[in-house]
């Protein structure tokens, strides 16, 4: 799963993305996460992840207007703000915002809003159910939910 990070405070950046590995080792996840610090940075790369972590406060393009440009984009992804500005909060859910979060209130709600975003992700995502069968070990077999994504190439033989 692709994630972006989008602050202009590299010590926050930091700890975000500390808080991402040590869920996604938590949960047996795999995160690629791809860092910004400017609106103009995360607008000029044509975004390839599934959820993007964005501050309102930015200089320059605020993250709001950036919000409003990938939508007017037809960028699809998940927006979870992170904002030290409960002010700008009804903005955001303008632009299809998952969650705003204070960024006094990251330690005690991030995780509970990665784990909805993880629910609807695997809801929503393209998965292919396997059965695999053991060779040698008699009427042994295994379910596998497979991310269609990371599909290249499938035979059958």
């Amino acid at each position: 799963m692709k994630i972006a990070i989008c602050d202009d405070d590299i010590t926050f950046v930091n700890k975000i993305e500390g808080k991402l590995q040590e869920y996604a080792k938590k949960h047996d996840l795999i995160f690629s996460v791809e860092r910004h610090y400017t609106a103009e940075s995360v607008l000029a790369n044509q975004l390839e992840c599934s959820l993007l972590l964005l501050d309102v406060d930015l200089p320059g393009v605020s993250g709001i207007e950036c919000a409003k440009t990938l939508r007017e984009q037809n960028w699809y992804g998940c927006i979870i703000f992170i904002s030290s500005y409960v002010e700008y909060a009804p903005r955001g859910y303008e632009f299809n915002a998952f969650r705003y979060i204070l960024k006094s209130q990251v330690d005690s709600l991030f995780n509970d809003a990665l784990d909805v975003y993880i629910e609807e992700y695997n809801r929503n995502s393209g998965k292919l159910k396997l059965r695999l069968i053991k060779e040698g070990i008699e009427n042994t077999s295994e379910d596998v939910n497979v991310d269609l994504s990371i599909i290249i190439f499938i035979e059958s033989g």
